[in-house]
């Protein structure tokens, strides 16, 4: 989870707040920074589906202790898109 806060960051490219989040998601702000810090060690499916879609992350991207180490790229849901907002960021 800390992966994705610090990584899947907003097009500005800052950090999503807690309350951004949440709102996104449907999951309150306490839960989203108990999830972060590892305070929830098991959440439940919906929660992860919420956060992948919010995130722009594959299901299997909560589990890659199953499935192995795999590169960022196979984790994202659109990559090109993604790479495409790297190299032509928005206007300021």
């Amino acid at each position: 989870m800390e992966w994705l806060f610090k990584n899947r960051r907003r097009e500005d490219g800052r950090e999503y707040s807690y309350s951004e989040v949440a709102r996104a998601t449907g999951l309150t702000r306490s839960y989203i920074w108990k999830m972060r810090f590892g305070q929830i060690s098991n959440p439940g499916r919906d929660a992860l589906a919420a956060l992948s879609r919010f995130f722009g992350v594959r299901g299997d991207f909560w589990f890659t202790d199953l499935v192995g180490d795999l590169p960022e790229e196979a984790l994202l849901l659109n990559p090109k898109q993604d790479e495409r907002r790297k190299t032509n960021p928005e206007p300021q």
